[in-house]
């Protein structure tokens, strides 16, 4: 949700966007589709720590990408955000296509891909952008941070993998701390957050859709041509709906702030983050890259403080490790 969104993960089917687990199936974040981990051998350990190096800087500044998104839509349409970022990241891939030699495809294969588009880019993109508008960057993170908890269902819904015990614990004990970060100072529901938890969690559920529906197209596709491909479909279906927006968009009256949080959303958010998950990914195991995952929440929490003065109530901090908590179980079980 990118929010962009954005890890790894070894459910026995598919995991995704924001989280970790064993090394039967790797994610992006940017992307949020599944491909066969990645199996190379031994590695020289300098490779290997560069590799961590690199996943870790692609959490850091996944975590700080809350805040400058924030930052962003305080002046600028949420949907003028989402298609400028589609905007610079589609061409991007198809240029990191091409410099393989792949960057042609078919018509069955776009075809093949709808479904991926509309829910991870168009769905996820404008629920994430939208919503976080209405909600903390700290809350946001966290939100994200349920969505393996949403492919454990999906995987059961749609490809009938089992629910364990420990694994329906989990996703109790996740529900549980996104109702403490939901709640206000005086142990009710704050409605300032509320809406834009919601938004984030549809978004959610979207790129948990998106990368259920992908198991079965990337090992055919490969991850970068499916990820492109996906960006292309779903940067067309949202012209209607963000169009309107950049041109109603008075970009003359955008300050300092707002370029900045655009520039990071896009460049740092969209772009490097996307290429340093994809570089570490194709060197080490997936679950070593995906337990970085679990920094995001931290960083966002953090840069919400410094960049934005969002204070961290007691209720957040209990509802946030809940949430983690739960994650692990799930994943675990």
């Amino acid at each position: 949700m990118s929010q962009e969104p954005p890890g790894a993960t070894e459910n026995p089917s598919t995991l995704a966007f924001f989280s970790p687990p064993n090394h039967s199936t790797s994610e992006f974040p940017v992307a949020g589709i599944s491909t066969p981990a990645n199996s190379t051998g031994p590695i020289e350990s300098r490779g290997v720590r560069l590799a961590l190096l690199a996943a870790f800087g692609a959490m850091f500044f996944w975590g700080l990408n809350y805040s400058f998104a924030k930052m962003a839509v305080a002046e600028i349409d949420p949907f003028a955000v989402a298609f400028v970022r589609v905007l610079v990241a589609t061409p991007l891939l198809f240029l990191a296509l091409a410099r393989k030699g792949e960057a042609r495809f078919t018509a069955s294969e776009l075809k093949a891909v709808v479904p991926l588009g509309l829910s991870g880019v168009l769905a996820n993109q404008a629920f994430f952008i939208t919503g976080i508008r209405r909600t903390t960057p700290a809350h946001s993170s966290l939100v994200v941070a349920l969505l393996p908890i949403v492919v454990l269902v999906l995987a059961n819904l749609m490809l009938g993998e089992r629910l364990t015990l420990l694994k329906v614990a989990g996703m109790a004990v996740a529900l549980t701390g996104v109702i403490l970060i939901s709640l206000s100072d005086g142990w009710s529901f704050s409605r300032e957050t509320l809406t834009g938890d919601l938004l984030t969690f549809c978004g959610v559920c979207a790129f948990a859709y998106y990368t259920v529906a992908g198991k079965g197209i990337v090992p055919i596709l490969g991850v970068l041509r499916t990820t492109a491909l996906s960006f292309l479909v779903g940067g067309a279906a949202m012209i209607p709906l963000a169009l309107p927006a950049m041109l109603r968009q008075t970009w003359g009256s955008v300050g300092v702030r707002g370029w900045v949080g655009l520039t990071y959303v896009v460049l740092i958010g969209t772009v490097l983050c996307y290429l340093l998950y994809y570089w570490a990914l194709s060197r080490v195991e997936s679950g070593k890259v995906a337990a970085f995952m679990y920094l995001q929440p931290v960083v966002a929490g953090i840069a919400s403080f410094l960049l934005l003065g969002e204070m961290l109530h007691g209720h957040f901090l209990l509802g946030g490790a809940t949430v983690l908590a739960g994650v692990f179980l799930a994943e675990r079980g």
